[in-house]
């Protein structure tokens, strides 16, 4: 049998200034950078001895270089040099080829692959009437939510009328928050997601200008969850098993593209028109290529034991979410948050969860087969935890809680939302259409110009112009 990848990787650690590759060296290995920051750097003539080295780029956690060396043996075309402590993962090219093959082929298949979904995007985008467009091509119509980069616009294409939420994103604030990377990396997923889902929105292209990055969906969203369950209380268990299962087949489909959410919590997930759940912040998702990730990220009351230990960590940490979700959406809060603020610290929180034995105290209030799904979601060891066992997200839907539920309808979102989330959505619907909201929504794509450096969003832009 072939051996996974990670097991032909080796981890190596370099000193700040150290060279990792010289300009015209020969050799066969691949890199990626687990932790810290790389200089690229290059001479003109690299066998001169006065030249001083020019800056090409940084390089930072999650990019990687030297892949060339997998396909040819060719000279190092430039220096790569760590920018304080820099930690690697590395693989030769003939351990590359043990365990995948040759790199060229497999840049082929991926290449036809690629080929594929931007034609698939070019079609839906001229399906749509959305080529060429920019920012002055729509009309904002409400801002239901405020995000801490930007903002979810409902918006109308002047030319067609037709309606959409765009996310925008400032370009300011990602980089005030140092977002830049998962905000790529966001872009990146969506444009790889191509089928429809009744709760992960098609993103159908992205646009930018001077001050905001711009992405377009196919979805009305009028409000987060949280929102919702603030508005009508602490909801019952019928209203979580239609949200939970709601949100448990949206991961389903991310988890059959290969890709972990890791942003399940109420303040994260919106709802539309329609009162349906849709997963559309992707900034902490991540694709897994047979490898488990090792970065920190998320909501600390939502993070798995697993992820709180840094030992890798892979789709179970989304059931494990799901089950925090779960408990809160009935109880209004966190079963590691005591309500007193002097005690419930981030690092407190990680210890309780650290120290997490399965024990979980649940309320008496709740049916014992809701339960029993906690305790199953909520399974320290992540190879016990539902959903991991073989069946996925279908071994999570069989379970016993979730049979009230028409599974089919819920599939294709035709099922009808709660009766008090449908009305709070109408409610809430109408208060985006005011005067007051409109006029709120007038200067949404008026922001300030960005004069910083731009070049971390090369390559966002997907409208042909």
């Amino acid at each position: 049998d072939a051996l996974p990848i990670s097991d032909v990787l080796t981890e190596v650690t370099y000193k700040s200034g150290e060279y990792v590759i010289r300009q015209g060296d020969y050799t066969e290995t691949f890199y990626i950078i687990m932790e810290g920051k790389a200089i690229v750097t290059k001479k003109e003539d690299p066998d001169s001895a006065v030249e001083p080295e020019q800056r090409v780029m940084q390089l930072q956690e999650g990019q990687y270089f030297g892949e060339r060396a997998l396909i040819e043996q060719v000279a190092r075309a430039a220096n790569v040099v760590a920018d304080g402590r820099l930690k690697c993962l590395y693989i030769s090219k003939d351990a590359f080829e043990e365990v995948l093959g040759p790199l060229q082929a497999i840049i082929d298949e991926d290449r036809k692959w690629r080929e594929k979904v931007a034609k698939s995007k070019q079609l839906q985008q001229e399906a749509e009437g959305l080529n060429n467009v920019k920012s002055s091509d729509f009309e904002a119509q409400a801002v239901p939510v405020a995000t801490d980069c930007g903002r979810l616009v409902i918006a109308t294409n002047t030319s067609t009328l037709n309606v959409y939420t765009v996310k925008v994103a400032s370009k300011a604030k990602v980089v005030q928050l140092g977002q830049q990377s998962r905000i790529m990396s966001e872009k990146a997923l969506f444009a790889s997601l191509v089928n429809h889902h009744a709760y992960v929105p098609l993103a159908l292209g992205n646009f930018m200008d001077n001050s905001c990055l711009y992405t377009v969906f196919k979805v009305r969203i009028v409000m987060e969850l949280s929102v919702l369950l603030e508005s009508v209380g602490t909801c019952d268990e019928s209203m979580a098993t239609f949200y939970a299962a709601n949100v448990l087949l949206a991961l389903q489909h991310l988890h059959n593209e290969g890709i972990c959410y890791r942003n399940l919590a109420p303040d994260n997930l919106f709802v539309d028109r329609d009162g349906f759940v849709q997963l559309m912040d992707f900034r902490f998702a991540v694709k897994l290529d047979g490898t488990q990730a090792r970065d920190y990220c998320g909501l600390a009351t939502y993070l798995a034991p697993e992820q709180v230990a840094g030992t890798g960590h892979g789709l179970p940490v989304d059931y494990w979410a799901l089950g925090i979700l779960i408990y809160e959406m009935l109880t209004g809060t966190a079963p590691w948050l005591t309500g007193d603020p002097t005690r419930d610290s981030e690092l407190n929180v990680y210890s309780r969860i650290t120290a997490f034995k399965g024990d979980l105290d649940l309320p008496k209030e709740m049916s014992t087969d809701l339960q029993e799904l906690l305790s199953e979601l909520l399974m320290p060891n992540p190879n016990r935890r539902i959903g991991t066992r073989g069946a996925g997200a279908e071994e999570v839907q069989r379970h016993q809680w979730f049979s009230v539920l028409n599974m089919e309808e819920m599939r294709a979102g035709t099922i009808k939302a709660p009766y008090t989330a449908n009305k709070t959505v109408e409610e809430v619907s109408k208060t985006l259409s005011t005067p007051e909201a409109l006029a709120a929504a007038a200067d949404v794509f008026k922001e300030p110009t960005y004069s910083g450096d731009s070049s971390w969003s090369d390559g966002f832009v997907s409208f042909k112009s």
